[in-house]
C-alpha cells in the first residue's frame, strides 16, 4: 500500500504467497488510486 515495494518482487522473492487466481489480485490492485501524500481534504 506504501509503494515501498512491487507486488511481483514480493511474490518472487518468496515474501508473498498467492493461492487461486493470481490474475483476480492483479486486477483488484490494478484498481486502485495513488493519491499524493498532502492531498486536500477540504478546500477552502
Amino acid at each position: 500500500m506504501l509503494g515501498e515495494t512491487k507486488l511481483d518482487a514480493a511474490v518472487s522473492d518468496g515474501k508473498v504467497k498467492i493461492t487461486g487466481d493470481a490474475g483476480k489480485l492483479t486486477q483488484l490492485v490494478s484498481m486502485l488510486d495513488n493519491f499524493e501524500f498532502w492531498f486536500n481534504i477540504v478546500t477552502p
